[in-house]
């Protein structure tokens, strides 16, 4: 791509300066240019020189076919302009390739988990997040060149699945206690789970091992509606990994362990700690509490150990967001397994969710809540990944059902959508049925073409900054801006005309932006829009 190609000539220059590699360009496109590069202010400190001083040494010795203009500004920022055969190569390189800038393969695996519920409920707002999320940040990190697999943890074991059992087996139970369980999951979907289990067994005693058989059947029902909900959504996983398993395959004593041979166990007060606190995290952490079960995070620990041992590189940990302070424990405890992995853990946070305005409350353990199941009656499922990932996965949302479902230009959505519909039906007026190929560079001397060619060669420098930072949203931002920047060039440019070369030349200029706007929209399983109905507008 052009931009590596300026990186080349830069470094190819820079060597005649001094031998300390700087690979890093920090190429930026810039408004007072076509691209900038702050490499003067990087060699300042090296070469003990002035930004300004140096920037003009490397204009002196610069060369490149592909740059017809570099200048100084700011005190040393390189700008540099692009000739306009360069763009149209450029072109024809996007048009060329199905997925414009994907990398090849680093040899670097990464595990992605995401929603991870336990499985005593439906699906319900803040998974959908999660969800749509863990999808986008997949293809994000496959098209930066690392294999990714999508992990769903299922949390099959611990106190809530007992009282899940519990909850359940009081609706079918001869001799259940008075009082419903303190605590218990009290959603209508409990009593349908109970019913289902009666059918099949008839009534139970109330005991331990009914307890068990209820959490059992029920833990099979809440995981098909949820695959069910999850396949609806678009939303898949490679792997699907059972807390009971882990808890069976020795990995808790292993952990155990490995925490007694580098000295980081601490009994006290009848249990027993993680001196987590010399690591990353504040203070250290009960791992055996003192009637001997386990808290979340011994078995948390266990599995990701056996992520580890699976042999991935890089672990990315999407929780909700209660989970702030579990970050830096669960940071010490896999650096403790193995500092050379590289763990993140972002938070999806809260979804507030309003109707005509009105908070609308949600509980998992009331059962006063809506499902994925309901949100994709009332809306459509793209609207709504498009809404939840135009926004930073730390900030809150506060989403009213009845404003996303309008289907205006106001939406960000439609309007990248209708950006798509858009070339698709000039196209279909000037009854074209493949790209041209045809362009005469000259047309990148209209500066709303020139916009667009330059926009569309950001899209994979966006994808990788993505994958370095974990800014999801940005691909929603950099979608609408180039869709803001065709509805310009449309307005301003007639496109179908009796200038047959003219009209080829901006078709095949409009072919790149459709290519670049499906890629994009894909990234994010969203599916484009050939045509908008009047009613989408």
């Amino acid at each position: 791509m052009i931009i590596e190609k300026l990186e080349q000539a830069l470094l190819s220059t820079i060597s005649k300066l001094t031998s300390e590699n700087k690979s890093k360009q920090n190429i930026t496109f810039s408004r007072f240019s076509d691209v900038s590069s702050n490499i003067s202010f990087l060699l300042a400190p090296v070469l003990k020189n002035s930004p300004a001083n140096i920037a003009d040494k490397i204009i002196k010795d610069f060369h490149s076919d592909d740059i017809t203009n570099i200048k100084s500004l700011n005190g040393g920022f390189l700008n540099f302009t692009f000739t306009e055969n360069a763009l149209k190569n450029e072109l024809m390189e996007i048009l060329s390739n199905s997925n414009y800038g994907k990398k090849t393969a680093n040899g670097k695996r990464v595990n992605i988990e995401f929603i991870s519920a336990n499985p005593t409920g439906p699906l319900v707002l803040v998974n959908a997040r999660a969800g749509f999320t863990g999808m986008l940040l997949s293809n994000i990190m496959q098209f930066a060149g690392y294999e990714t697999d999508k992990e769903y943890y299922v949390n099959d074991s611990g106190n809530q699945i007992g009282m899940f059992g519990m909850s359940i087996l009081y609706h079918i139970s001869n001799n259940c206690p008075d009082e419903f369980p303190e605590n218990g999951y009290r959603g209508l979907y409990i009593k349908d789970i109970a019913e289902t289990i009666k059918s099949e067994s008839g009534t139970l005693d109330w005991n331990n091992e009914n307890i068990k058989k209820c959490s059992d059947r029920g833990i099979e029902y809440i995981l098909k509606w949820q695959k069910k909900s999850l396949n609806e959504f678009g939303i898949e996983f490679d792997n699907w990994t059972y807390e009971s398993n882990i808890r069976k395959s020795g990995f808790i004593d292993r952990t155990i362990d490995l925490f007694k041979e580098k000295g980081l166990l601490e009994e006290k007060d009848n249990a027993v700690f993680f001196r987590s606190s010399g690591i990353y995290d504040d203070k250290d952490r009960v791992i055996i509490k003192s009637d001997g079960t386990y808290s979340y995070l011994l078995p948390d620990t266990a599995y990701h150990f056996n992520k580890i041992e699976r042999g991935y590189d890089i672990i990315i940990d999407i929780l909700g967001p209660d989970h702030h302070g579990y970050i830096n424990r669960l940071r010490s405890a896999v650096h403790t397994i193995n500092e050379k992995i590289e763990i993140r853990v972002l938070i999806a946070q809260l979804i507030t969710l309003l109707k005509n305005g009105e908070k609308f409350e949600m509980s998992k353990r009331q059962g006063d809540f809506i499902t994925f199941d309901e949100l994709k009656e009332n809306i459509d499922i793209d609207v709504l990944k498009f809404i939840f990932l135009m926004r930073k996965m730390s900030q809150p949302i506060n989403f009213d059902i009845e404003e996303a479902k309008k289907q205006t230009m106001d939406n960000p959505v439609y309007y990248v959508q209708y950006a798509h519909a858009r070339i698709c039906s000039v196209f279909d007026k000037a009854g074209v049925k493949k790209c041209p190929n045809s362009i005469d560079e000259k047309i990148f001397t209209i500066p709303e073409a020139r916009e667009l060619i330059l926009k569309m060669m950001e899209y994979p420098y966006i994808i990788y900054s993505i994958a370095q930072t974990f800014e999801i949203q940005k691909v929603g931002v950099y979608l609408t801006e180039l869709a803001g920047l065709l509805h310009k060039f449309y307005h301003n440019h007639r496109i179908i005309s009796d200038n047959v070369d003219d009209m080829n030349n901006k078709i095949t200029l409009l072919w790149g932006v459709r290519k670049i706007i499906s890629n994009g929209l894909k990234m994010m399983n969203i599916k484009p829009k050939t045509r908008m109905e009047n009613n989408e507008v």
